[in-house]
C-alpha cells in the first residue's frame, strides 16, 4: 500500500488512495497508517483493527498475566482446554487431571478495621477460582490405589506453571486461526517442550486454521531444518551505530557468494558466526 524510508513516503494510487496527499502532512514521529485511519481511511482502519483482534502478543517471562485467561478455560471447561489437556497429559508433566473450584475471597483478620470493612463492600459475592493438579497414587507394585490434590499454584514448578498460563493464549489461537507473539518461548522450558509448542504450529492436524506462531529465543537448539524452513528464521544483531538489524536466513550472502543451503546445519553454522547475530565478547 506504501512504502516509508528516509526518503519520505510513497503511496500506491491503484491500491491505497486514501493516503494520497497525506504524505507531507505526516510527522517524522507519527505513524502514516494511523493518520489516514484517523481521517477517516477505511482500509487504515481495517488494518489497524487486525492487529487489535487477530495479533496477541504475550510473554514469555511475565506469563502469570495470562494465569487468570487459562483458569477460567478449564473453570468453564471450553473446548481449548481439552486439547491443552491432551497436550499436558502427553507431555508427561507429572500430574493426572487439573480441576477448578471456586472459593470465597479470605481477608486477613490483622488488617486495619476501615481497610478490611471497603475490601469486604468490594469482593462480596465475588469468588476466585483455583486449580488443583491430580496426582495419582501408587502402591509398592506400582499400581495406581488412589489419587491426591494439590493447590497447582504451592505444588507444580515454575515451568509447568507457566506451561499452563500459556496454554490459554496457545490453545486459543490454535482455535481462532489467528497470530500469536512469544517473546523468550524458551524461558524456563525444555528444548524439547518448546520443539512441541512449534510443531503443533506446523502440522496442519493441530492447526486447520492456520494459526501463525511468532517468537523469540535464545535457544540454538530450535535451529533445526526438521522444525523450520530458511524463510521461517530470523535473525537480529546490533549495529556500529547501537541500532537493531533485522534480517532473514535467506537474505545472507556467504564469504563464497552462495546462501545458506536448505540442509545446511542451521545451529552450528550460526555458532560458528556465519549468519552473524551472535555476541562478540572483548576479552581485556
Amino acid at each position: 500500500m506504501f512504502i516509508r524510508n528516509a526518503d519520505g513516503i510513497g503511496v500506491d494510487e491503484k491500491n491505497f488512495a486514501e493516503g494520497i496527499g497525506y504524505e507531507e502532512k505526516t510527522n517524522n514521529n507519527r505513524l502514516f497508517l494511523s493518520l489516514c485511519a484517523q481521517l477517516g481511511g477505511a482500509i487504515s482502519k481495517q488494518v489497524i483493527s487486525w492487529f487489535q483482534t487477530d495479533f496477541n502478543v504475550v510473554s514469555g517471562l511475565n506469563n502469570q498475566e495470562y494465569h487468570s485467561f487459562t483458569k477460567m478455560l478449564f473453570h468453564e471447561k471450553k473446548e481449548t482446554s481439552k486439547e491443552a489437556m491432551r497436550f499436558f497429559k502427553k507431555l508427561q508433566l507429572g500430574f493426572d487431571n487439573l480441576l477448578t473450584h471456586e472459593e470465597e475471597p479470605i481477608i486477613p483478620d490483622n488488617m486495619p478495621k476501615e481497610l478490611k470493612a471497603l475490601l469486604t463492600k468490594e469482593i462480596q459475592g465475588k469468588k476466585s477460582i483455583e486449580v488443583d493438579s491430580v496426582h495419582n497414587i501408587y502402591d509398592k507394585k506400582g499400581t495406581v490405589c488412589g489419587s491426591v490434590n494439590f493447590s497447582f499454584e504451592q505444588r507444580e514448578s515454575s515451568g509447568t506453571r507457566k506451561l499452563f498460563d500459556l496454554a490459554g493464549p496457545i490453545f486459543e489461537t490454535l482455535y481462532d486461526g489467528s497470530i500469536l507473539v512469544i517473546d523468550e518461548l524458551d524461558a524456563k522450558m525444555h528444548p524439547l517442550i518448546s520443539q512441541h509448542i512449534i510443531s503443533l504450529f506446523n502440522d496442519p492436524q493441530t492447526n486447520p486454521n492456520n494459526a501463525q506462531l511468532i517468537f523469540t529465543t535464545h535457544d540454538t537448539h530450535l535451529l533445526s531444518l526438521k522444525m523450520l524452513r530458511r524463510d521461517q528464521i530470523w535473525f537480529t544483531e546490533k549495529d556500529a551505530l547501537e541500532q537493531t538489524d533485522l534480517y532473514n536466513l535467506m537474505d545472507i550472502v556467504l564469504p563464497d557468494g552462495t546462501k545458506p543451503r536448505n540442509d545446511s546445519n542451521y545451529e552450528r553454522n550460526y555458532m560458528a558466526g556465519r549468519y552473524g547475530a551472535i555476541p562478540y565478547i572483548i576479552n581485556e
